[in-house]
């Protein structure tokens, strides 16, 4: 990379072992990504913010079974397209999250991942388990007290808003880890994951007085 002001070399971006077939300056949400592929049938992602370093080494690496001959990418619903032409008359095409196109080491950055992680997804997939089988497993319980699903438990009642709290967490962490690019351009799952929290937080909320006194016969 030059700096046309002063005609001299800044940067230096070290990993390719072909011809350079292409180079591409992707606005990701308001940072810029520099991709380029080669001959030797790679794809990389380059963090051309780096400025600590005079040799630069990719932050990603796609590999393809014959060399790229042309590139693009792209953005859309909230996922990035990497599509590239190879020597071998195909096109490929990868996808990643917005989130892994965050290149900086960040606590933005590491948080986005952690919450995107497979462990991650599990866990509030298994919350969503407990939280049904405890329905199951409580509703013909006996009993006056009844829960925001009217179920007739204290306990399952404790359960629903354990999970609502793990929803909320979630949520809360995927705006911090994304700023101002949660919101805009718009991601309808982004939205959709609000209005989920907003309306199972709305049916939850406790409407006159209840008592959570269990009666006993």
């Amino acid at each position: 990379m030059n700096d046309i002001r002063v005609g001299t070399c800044q940067r230096d971006f070290a990993g390719h072992t072909g011809s350079i077939t292409d180079v591409q300056l992707h606005d990701m949400r308001g940072d810029k990504q520099l991709f380029s592929s080669s001959i030797d049938g790679h794809v990389k992602l380059w963090d051309i913010r780096d400025s600590t370093h005079h040799v630069i080494s990719a932050v990603n690496t796609w590999t393809h079974p014959a060399g790229v001959t042309a590139l693009c990418v792209t953005y859309i619903a909230g996922q990035v397209r990497i599509f590239a032409t190879c020597q071998d008359s195909i096109l490929y095409m990868w996808t990643l999250p917005a989130i892994a196109m965050i290149v900086d080491n960040g606590w933005r950055s590491k948080l986005g991942k952690f919450v995107n992680s497979l462990p991650v997804a599990l866990f509030v997939l298994a919350c969503i388990v407990v939280d049904l089988t405890a329905g199951l497993v409580f509703e013909f319980q006996p009993g006056d007290a009844k829960d925001c699903k009217g179920r007739d438990s204290l306990e399952s009642l404790a359960i629903t808003w354990a999970v609502m709290l793990v929803f909320c967490v979630e949520l809360g962490s995927q705006m911090a880890a994304h700023g101002w690019r949660f919101f805009w351009p718009v991601d309808a799952m982004n939205y959709f994951d609000m209005l989920v929290v907003g309306l199972s937080l709305g049916q939850c909320r406790p409407t006159g007085k209840q008592s959570l006194t269990m009666t006993t016969g």
